[in-house]
């Protein structure tokens, strides 16, 4: 992502669950909806948001630098774990290349 979209506040009682289906790859966070690319990177996801709640329910201090380079490393170790067992060649370039096109507006036009 070059930059964000919107915010989504994540509270110790916001809904986070999958959608379920064969195979599904999708989840929400309270009213909006999400598809990975895979079942297995949407429990990655569930997982993290899961995390950062029992975080916020317990009130935990805000993560050092160190900490977070520690949970990237983690995720990245996981994420090469999946690709391993999913016979998966390692993704370590963005999925989309970057653009210098302007971005379209997602406000609805007035007709």
């Amino acid at each position: 992502c070059e930059s964000p979209i919107f915010d989504i506040l994540i509270t110790e009682s916001s809904l986070c669950d999958e959608i379920l289906g064969v195979n599904s790859s999708c989840f929400s966070i309270d009213c909006h909806y999400f598809a990975s690319q895979t079942p297995l990177e949407r429990r990655l996801w569930l997982r993290a948001l899961g995390n950062v709640k029992v975080k916020i329910q317990n009130r935990a201090p805000d993560p050092t630098e160190e900490e977070i380079e520690h949970y990237r490393t983690a995720i990245r170790e996981h994420t090469s774990e999946m690709e391993v067992a999913l016979g998966l060649p390692p993704i370590d370039e963005p999925l989309l290349a970057k653009s210098a096109a302007p971005q379209a507006s997602l406000r609805p036009q007035a007709t």
